[in-house]
C-alpha cells in the first residue's frame, strides 16, 4: 500500500511549522529541546514534570489525544488526564461541559 505525501509550511498561532500530510495524518516537526526549554512551566499540561506542552492549539489538541492514549495504556491517571484536558480546553477556547446528573 503506497501513500502520497504532501509537504507544506503551516502557520498556527503565529508560528510556522514544517508539516507532512498523508492518509489523513498530520505529522508536525518535533519541538526542539532548545525551544521546549524556553516554554514556561505554566504552558505544560503537567507543569511539575514539564510534560504535554501546550504553547498553541495544535499542541493542546495533541496533548489531549496523547493523554487519552496514556490512560488507556495505564501510564497516566484519570485525574492527571482531567487536568491536561482542562488546560487544553482553555487553549482551544472550549467551554466546560456541564456535569452529568445521575
Amino acid at each position: 500500500m503506497s501513500s502520497t505525501l504532501a509537504r507544506m509550511i503551516v502557520s498556527l498561532g503565529g508560528k510556522c511549522y514544517d508539516c507532512i500530510f498523508g492518509l489523513q495524518t498530520l505529522i508536525m516537526a518535533k519541538l526542539t529541546t532548545k525551544a521546549r526549554k524556553k516554554i514556561p512551566a505554566s504552558k505544560f499540561g503537567l507543569p511539575k514534570q514539564r510534560k504535554y506542552p501546550m504553547e498553541n492549539k495544535s499542541h493542546a489538541a495533541n496533548a489531549k489525544a496523547r493523554a487519552t492514549q496514556m490512560v488507556k495504556a495505564g501510564k497516566l491517571s484519570s485525574s492527571q488526564k482531567a487536568k491536561i484536558d482542562a488546560k487544553a480546553n482553555k487553549v482551544l477556547g472550549k467551554k466546560k461541559s456541564p456535569k452529568k446528573r445521575k
